[in-house]
């Protein structure tokens, strides 16, 4: 029976241009640090790498200038509203499709799908410019071209 190999840290030693040299110092609540405490512990590897690697594997959202960030909360509104008319849509399918399959006459107006189809067209049209104005600014400053 062949002993059981212990985790060591190995591996070439880091180029001196890769070794960390800044030092940030952080405060943590006793929750967080105990589960960073209890990652560097299960991972094997120390508490800063342990944050180290969270940090790069974080995504961070850009955050919208003020003066957009009215529009994008309208956006959200939209968005919100659009998918009530879905839902509403998803029970008118799931009645129709109940009755086909009890041999049923349906209990569903042709004038209520009408009706929410035209509100989630109105919706979508309203949204549109905005949408398009939001996309415009994104991809301007992925590109680097924000306006300041």
């Amino acid at each position: 029976m062949t002993k059981p190999r212990k985790n060591k840290p190995g591996g070439q030693p880091k180029a001196p241009e890769h070794l960390a040299h800044n030092r940030i110092t952080i405060r943590l609540t006793d929750a967080d640090y105990e589960k960073v405490d209890n990652w560097s512990k299960a991972f094997r590897v120390s508490k800063s790498e342990v944050l180290r690697r969270a940090l790069s594997r974080a995504k961070l959202k850009l955050p919208l200038p003020i003066e957009h960030q009215k529009l994008a909360s309208e956006l959200g509104r939209l968005g919100f509203q659009m998918g009530q008319l879905g839902r509403r849509l998803n029970t008118l399918h799931h009645r129709l499709d109940v009755a086909k399959k009890h041999g049923q006459m349906h209990d569903v107006e042709m004038e209520e799908v009408s009706q929410i189809a035209s509100e989630c067209q109105a919706a979508f049209d309203e949204a549109l410019p905005d949408l398009k104005i939001i996309r415009d600014i994104l991809i301007d400053r992925w590109e680097g071209r924000e306006k300041s």
